[in-house]
């Protein structure tokens, strides 16, 4: 029987999904000055968030954070960057304002979230796991519970998009005249910028599961970033500006 990655173990060291949102609701139990070192960390630092991150959760013999206050504060950010891409690249048109902002929220970070937190879940326990025969028989055995929780996937996820969410929703908002020119060079910094951001989200990735002593084989999660690199020579030969291809997406506007 396998454990659903939206359960965890009965045990009181661990969160689970309901009481995690639920403390959404609770702003005063929020840290919100740990939330934005950590936010400031990331793009500079991001194995030093990871280490002392690794360290708290550790300290609180759980692996998963029991505070929202990133999630909160990320969903935020996400929300005033989809009113202002809107009304810079379409209209102040309530309708749209509000798709951009299902889209935005809802489906890239939450819905893609869920799913590359759940396919890293399921990477992290039942086949990285260094416990062999657990991992490996864990159908046959009715009491295995995966040493990894799934918040700790999501939470994961959370860091990595920061820097990303840096990079493609404000550094591209306020580079996009530049980038959006019909220029070579133009073409090259908004590649590289996807670039650039991809491979963070991907290398914050590896190196929040590289911290966990009990896998092997975490290097897996760097091997998309092959896959951008060869993303952007691919975009540069046929001409292609992922800035344009962005804008045109979401706001019909090149």
């Amino acid at each position: 029987k396998t454990m659903l990655p939206f359960t965890s173990e009965s045990s009181s060291s661990q969160t689970s999904i309901p009481e995690y949102f639920h403390r959404l609701l609770h702003y005063p139990q929020m840290d919100f000055d740990y939330c934005l070192w950590q936010m400031v960390n990331l793009c500079i630092s991001p194995s030093r968030v990871v280490r002392v991150g690794y360290l708290r959760k550790q300290s609180r013999e759980q692996m998963t954070t029991s505070d929202p206050a990133f999630v909160v504060v990320q969903i935020i950010f996400l929300l005033v960057s989809s009113i202002s891409y809107t009304i810079a690249y379409h209209s102040f048109n309530p309708t749209k304002i509000i798709e951009i902002i299902f889209y935005t929220i809802l489906v890239d970070w939450l819905l893609v979230g869920v799913i590359v937190s759940t396919v890293c879940w399921l990477l992290a326990n039942y086949y990285l796991y260094k416990d062999k025969s657990k991992s490996q028989n864990y159908s046959n055995n009715v009491n295995y519970q995966p040493k990894m929780e799934w918040l700790y996937a999501f939470d994961t996820h959370c860091n990595a998009f920061f820097p990303l969410f840096i990079l493609l929703f404000v550094v591209q908002y306020f580079a996009a005249p530049f980038l959006l020119q019909d220029f070579f060079i133009s073409r090259i910094l908004s590649n590289a910028l996807y670039l650039c951001a991809f491979t963070c989200y991907y290398y914050i990735t590896f190196i929040s599961y590289t911290d966990l002593r009990y896998l092997d084989h975490t290097e897996v999660f760097l091997y998309p970033i092959g896959v951008a690199l060869f993303t952007f020579l691919a975009c540069l030969i046929l001409g292609v500006n992922l800035t344009e291809v962005f804008l045109t997406y979401y706001f019909n506007n090149s």
